[in-house]
């Protein structure tokens, strides 16, 4: 499993290792489909809340790690879910990291908006279809981690795991509508 692939590079080398017969898994996470560089030029040591690893790229990248997605490089969209608080005093503006982006705590939140920004960015814009979406979020994980078919389908004898999702529900990514948020959302 290739993780947190963040540029067009890494996904061609996926491709040249599935090429060569290797059984190999892609994975990138939110902050990839939303976040740029640009993100991290905050003023006042706002672009702290989006240090992550690897960081946030360039528009190019953004892009390659969306047809990524459609292209099935990537076998699941994970989270990469590291809570640090920017506004908390042990968390990305600790004493050294409010001086140096290099002490800044590396990590953010992801677990409460994986699947909204995937299904408002990807399927709501057409990126990916709804098919694509369970693939991405459900089916691939339960295949790559053996569990499925007791996970990740619906069928008979199969764990009834299911999900209830409105499209048309309309909401605000808050850091109280995000479970373990650390205060932002990417």
């Amino acid at each position: 499993m290739v993780v947190h692939v963040s540029n067009r590079e890494a996904m061609e080398e996926i491709r040249r290792a599935r090429q060569r017969g290797l059984k190999i898994f892609g994975e990138t996470c939110p902050q990839y489909l939303v976040l740029t560089e640009n993100n991290l030029e905050g003023l006042n040591m706002e672009g702290a809340k989006y240090v992550c690893s690897p960081p946030p790229r360039d528009a190019d990248s953004q892009e390659a790690c969306w047809q990524g997605l459609q292209q099935e490089v990537f076998s699941v969209f994970s989270s990469d879910h590291c809570p640090f608080r920017y506004d908390d005093p042990q968390g990305k503006l600790t004493p050294k990291g409010s001086t140096s982006f290099r002490w800044v705590p590396n990590g953010i939140p992801g677990v409460g908006a994986r699947l909204p920004i995937l299904f408002s960015e990807g399927v709501m814009k057409g990126r990916i279809d709804i098919n694509r979406f369970v693939a991405l979020t459900s089916t691939n994980h339960a295949k790559t981690y053996g569990l499925y078919p007791r996970k990740g389908t619906i069928a008979v004898s199969a764990d009834a795991d299911i999900a209830i999702w409105d499209p048309h529900r309309r909401q605000t990514l808050t850091q109280g509508s995000v479970p373990a948020g650390g205060g932002m959302t990417p």
